[in-house]
């Protein structure tokens, strides 16, 4: 990822939340993109409110905002600003998560730590809207197929390059009375740089992997104006980013100590919490169940 890092754009005042899916065992991420495509592609990921200056394409695989992974072939299952915050609400598809660590990646408990300060969670005090007493339930589990998150690996020398995480993707609403909403399926694959990986300490492992999930669950990078006009259209459609009820996003840098904030590409910060304003934001995207 191109780490420090950041949560999310999103929502209007009604909105329930954003996810989107996919990944990758691996990506060249040092590739220049040329390709035939290449006009269409960025005038598609910019209607969905990403930044494209230093969009990477490999074949199906668009790395956005340096570890956000979206799919040219799934481009089509999102609507105009989903990516950014779709104008809800959308359901959580599933707050149980499975996740299983491949034996490449050291330290696994690290990955264990940052999946339990999800778990560990409790709804803000000032939270206003009456929700579940945990966002997210976790399992770790040791066989890949059983997984509904699953860690991957793959190498760089770009020891910069430490790794990105697959957005959620679309899937329809269910036909029942409480629930007429679009779902959103949490993303599957969260992809790590090895040699990257062996060159940062526990605590930094840890956030990592925190700030590479919230992109799994639809959360965008908190300063997302640093690279992103706040108001724009693209082919006749308004993008950018939503802000969630109750978070900042009155400048370029809201909440200086998010979790998901996107960061200059040099070692990820240490561990030190989610911010109020980080788990807010949690709690909105997974408060479909």
């Amino acid at each position: 990822m191109r780490l420090k890092i950041s949560f999310l754009c999103t929502v209007s005042l009604w909105l329930i939340t954003v996810f989107f899916s996919g990944c990758s065992k691996s990506i060249d991420l040092e590739r220049n993109i040329e390709d035939d495509n290449l006009t269409e592609v960025k005038s598609l990921v910019s209607t969905l409110g990403f930044d494209t200056v230093n969009l990477k394409l490999d074949g199906d695989k668009i790395i956005v905002e340096g570890d956000i992974l979206l799919y040219k072939s799934k481009l089509s299952k999102t609507t105009p600003r989903q990516a950014s915050g779709f104008q809800g609400p959308l359901i959580a598809d599933n707050n149980m998560i499975k996740y299983f660590i491949p034996q490449a990646l050291s330290n696994a408990d690290a990955i264990e730590s940052a999946f339990n300060e999800y778990g560990s969670l409790q709804v803000p005090s000032n939270f206003p809207i009456l929700l579940p007493s945990a966002a997210f339930y976790f399992t770790r589990v040791y066989s890949e197929a059983e997984a509904n998150v699953v860690i991957t690996t793959y190498y760089s020398d770009n020891l910069k390059n430490y790794g990105y995480a697959d957005f959620p993707t679309l899937l329809p609403a269910l036909g029942i009375p409480h629930v007429p909403y679009p779902r959103l399926r949490t993303g599957k694959y969260i992809s790590i740089n090895v040699n990257a990986w062996n060159n940062i300490n526990w605590s930094q492992k840890k956030f990592l992997i925190a700030h590479e999930f919230g992109h799994a669950i639809g959360l965008r990078h908190t300063d997302w104006k640093r690279s992103e006009p706040a108001s724009a259209y693209e082919n006749g459609v308004l993008i950018g980013s939503y802000t969630i009820p109750f978070t900042p996003n009155s400048s370029k840098n809201p909440d200086p100590n998010s979790v998901f904030n996107s960061g200059s590409g040099t070692t990820p910060f240490a561990w030190n919490g989610f911010t109020n304003f980080d788990k807010t934001a949690i709690f909105y995207v997974a408060n479909g169940k």
